[in-house]
């Protein structure tokens, strides 16, 4: 899975959530996102990506936007791969 296909992917999951088409750069809290979508989203998330966020790195600058956060499961995809 590419990075790109990542994004997508949470962006389509963000417009689930809220309804509204968010670019990759958009910030979340700014946009209809407050704590309990936020949980919501992040289970989706690891659901869908079969991933765990951990919990020391769950943070402003983390869950900022789609890209923050997709570069991050890209990250763990990646980690995962390598560990297979």
């Amino acid at each position: 899975m590419r990075l790109e296909d990542v994004l997508v992917k949470i962006q389509k999951i963000v417009y689930e959530q809220i309804a509204v088409k968010l670019d990759f750069d958009d910030i979340l809290i700014e946009n209809g996102f407050d704590s309990v979508s936020m949980i919501e989203f992040i289970v989706k998330i690891e659901d869908f990506f079969n991933v765990e966020f951990e919990l020391s790195r769950l943070n402003y600058k983390l869950l900022k936007s789609i890209r923050t956060i997709s570069e991050y499961v890209y990250q763990l995809l990646m980690e995962g791969k390598n560990n297979a």
